[in-house]
């Protein structure tokens, strides 16, 4: 009580004697401080909170690892009781925190939970370690929400090992589960996943085309970072080139920018071309676009075909 009365503490020298002091508890002393937590709104819960909040930041950055495991290990004993929403996924996010890849068995057990699914697996996704394998697990499971929520984690954390899964959930029924299955099978850049994302940006649900066309760039430009600049390109351009109304010129800007990314040389014709086109956006987009192109012989050319160029 004395302690928890303190907070929150007055200065940076104060806090940290505050914590050393209920570290040297042990478990029982992290306990009880989150026994303590409350309604939202309590002066007794925003102690406990910040309590809890300064020792998540202590144990994570001082490099003391027994004690970050002891506060991890009570935390999980915390959260293997019934608590309120609020109040789990509050200690969940101190896990975020101070934990690694021994953290990832506590939050597993919340990835089928549609409350604190959410939560858990933020917290995976930013521990890292060790966060495939209980993310995997929870997929086939999982109901729409924790289903969304998992398969975001799993984009996210561009895991390979979960394509053939993924692919199978781009299958989906649910547009908000298929969605979410294929801009992860984007953000990875898996092989496997070409095919499904040209068929829903090209010529799937006329619904879903804009999301997925941003997918299929997002893919795209995956392709250049792994260095299959050929592929690159020519996903890119054939996107630029099947795109041709006013209200498609984003995409068509958007396509220029990969194909520059991937192979500048064979740009440079690309936005030459650009510049002869109709929409203002379109043209503004190749100038800007054309400074990532160094050398005297890509000024050169640019220099002369921007003197035929329509006037802004």
């Amino acid at each position: 009580d004395q302690l928890m009365s303190r907070m929150p503490a007055r200065d940076s020298l104060e806090a940290r004697w505050i914590t050393s002091s209920i570290l040297q508890m042990g478990e029982g002393g992290v306990l009880e401080v989150c026994r303590r937590l409350g309604p939202p709104g309590t002066d007794r819960n925003a102690r406990a909170e910040y309590a809890l909040q300064v020792l998540a930041t202590y144990v994570a950055g001082q490099g003391l690892e027994p004690g970050r495991l002891m506060f991890v290990s009570a935390l999980g004993k915390a959260l293997g009781n019934p608590l309120p929403v609020e109040q789990a996924s509050f200690l969940i996010a101190r896990l975020q925190v101070a934990g690694k890849g021994e953290s990832t068995g506590i939050l597993s057990h919340f990835l089928g939970d549609e409350r604190l699914c959410e939560p858990a697996a933020q917290a995976l996704v930013a521990i890292r370690e060790g966060a495939e394998e209980p993310l995997l697990a929870a997929l086939p499971g999982a109901g729409r929400n924790p289903r969304i929520t998992i398969i975001k984690s799993l984009g996210n954390l561009r895991s390979r090992s979960a394509v053939e899964l993924l692919l199978e959930e781009a299958k989906n029924e649910n547009s908000g589960v298929r969605l979410a299955a294929l801009h992860a099978l984007a953000n990875i850049g898996d092989s496997r996943a070409e095919q499904v994302l040209t068929h829903a940006a090209m010529t799937g649900l006329a619904a879903e085309k804009e999301e997925c066309t941003w997918y299929y760039l997002l893919y795209s430009s995956r392709q250049a970072e792994a260095g299959e600049h050929a592929k690159a390109f020519r996903m890119s351009k054939e996107l630029y080139t099947s795109r041709v109304s006013a209200g498609e010129n984003h995409y068509r800007a958007a396509a220029l920018e990969v194909m520059v990314k991937s192979q500048k040389d064979r740009a440079l014709d690309e936005l030459i071309g650009a510049m002869a086109d109709s929409s203002k956006q379109l043209r503004a987009a190749a100038l800007n676009l054309a400074a990532r192109i160094p050398g005297e012989p890509a000024t050169r050319k640019w220099v002369d075909a921007a003197k035929g160029a329509r006037p802004e």
